[in-house]
């Protein structure tokens, strides 16, 4: 996300909870990206910049997510809409796509947590299509509450169809041929900031999480009791 990003969503959202919509922060943001659609008109075609304006696209449930038989086409059909203003799909696809393998984990455990029927649905906060130096399509997605991923694309193609209300369709998963919903962990070798601080770590003391930021936290948790426990006499660690 460029303009819409996690950061910011935690500032944005408790400025909605308590009625400054328009807190110059906030609303900047907004003028900020209108102004790169209008920029962007130059560049991409019409219909992608339609997308971008779509309205009704905030508030959208992954129905299902699913790469093409042989390619790299990636699909992705959301249900959006409110009561007001109708409910409807929208169907994206997306010609020799690319993903990071934390942006596909991550669209991989959005879709399989989607149980609406329960209570559960991680929905879309917002949006944003871009464009890379070399021409290719980018669509990021920020959802509730603050996890976000990136497609990257050659092409992208979408259309909508009206529907009834917003109960998804039953499926076994919503992701087949994804990843599993497990956080990728990336090692790194170690560099211990003093002698003998790495003797006896566990594994996962040797590795970073990069998402979600909740094992980010646990995981520093962690060092932090590690560290205090091989701490050489004398030191100021607690």
């Amino acid at each position: 996300m460029r303009f819409f990003t996690p950061r910011w969503y935690r500032t944005y959202q408790p400025a909605f909870y308590r009625g400054e919509w328009f807190a110059r922060s906030v609303r900047s943001v907004f003028l900020d990206y209108t102004a790169h659609l209008a920029a962007l008109e130059a560049y991409l075609p019409p219909r992608l910049l339609e997308l971008a304006r779509l309205p009704g696209v905030d508030d959208g449930l992954i129905v299902e997510a699913r790469w093409g038989d042989g390619t790299r086409d990636l699909s992705l059909a959301l249900r959006c809409g409110d009561h007001p203003t109708g409910y409807f799909d929208l169907f994206l696809r997306y010609l020799d796509a690319e993903m990071s393998d934390i942006d596909e984990w991550t669209l991989a455990r959005l879709a399989r947590s989607t149980d609406y029927k329960n209570g559960i649905y991680p929905d879309i906060a917002y949006h944003e299509v871009d464009r890379t130096p070399t021409g290719n399509i980018l669509h990021s997605f920020l959802f509730h509450p603050g996890q976000t991923f990136t497609v990257q694309c050659r092409d992208l193609q979408w259309r909508r169809e009206d529907r009834p209300d917003r109960d998804l369709p039953l499926l076994a998963d919503r992701f087949p041929g994804g990843p599993p919903s497990t956080p990728p962990l990336k090692t790194h070798p170690w560099k211990p900031h003093r002698a003998g601080l790495d003797r006896g770590r566990p594994h996962w003391a040797h590795q970073e999480v990069s998402s979600p930021p909740y094992l980010r936290w646990e995981l520093r948790e962690k060092r932090a009791e590690i560290r205090r426990g091989f701490a050489p006499l004398g030191s100021d660690e607690d």
